[in-house]
């Protein structure tokens, strides 16, 4: 019998407000996977036990656009306390820790 295999998925969420679900190429993303979905240097915002959104560390320093619906997804977790900006995408932690 064949075990399935789980690959590691994510939610994005762009400027623009829309929202994407993106596999990952293995069962753990990459640096350079997740680099590359937030153009940018990752960072992780925790906002919960189980998951976590992937920031451009530098996205306000860049002038990227203020991701809008991030933040309120943020905000509705408990989070109001960071501005975001750029692409991010949300991801259950037990795929980055």
């Amino acid at each position: 019998m064949k075990q399935m295999i789980e690959l590691a998925k994510c939610m994005i969420i762009c400027t623009d407000g829309t929202v994407k679900t993106h596999y990952f190429k293995g069962t753990m993303p990459v640096l350079k996977e997740m680099q590359s979905i937030v153009d940018g240097h990752i960072e992780f915002v925790r906002f919960s036990p189980m998951q976590s959104m992937v920031v451009d560390e530098e996205g306000l320093i860049k002038n990227k656009p203020i991701n809008k619906a991030a933040m309120s997804f943020l905000n509705r977790n408990g989070r109001d306390d960071v501005i975001i900006s750029g692409n991010v995408f949300v991801i259950s932690n037990k795929f980055i820790n």
